[in-house]
């Protein structure tokens, strides 16, 4: 229970959509502009980096670089927010 809104916001009870509404939601509350919410997959975006990387598009940002190894998700983790 929310004790702020007194309602159920727990995820069990809600669908996909109705969660996302919510996380949203409450984002907006607390004030900021947006929540983007993605998968954690990085699939081709791993070759398609590296690519970009080697083109030198990402100019005088070396740590692009240093952190370019995109892993797969192995962490159980199924979204990430970010706001």
């Amino acid at each position: 229970m929310n004790p702020d809104h007194g309602e159920d916001t727990r995820a069990s009870l809600m669908d996909g959509d109705a969660l996302v509404g919510r996380i949203r939601s409450w984002g907006a509350e607390l004030g900021f502009a947006a929540i983007g919410i993605s998968g954690v997959e990085v699939g081709e975006a791993s070759r398609r980096l590296r690519v970009w990387l080697d083109q030198g598009c990402h100019g005088t940002m070396d740590y692009m670089a240093r952190h370019a190894t995109l892993e797969p998700n192995r962490s159980g983790c199924w979204r990430v927010l970010c706001a």
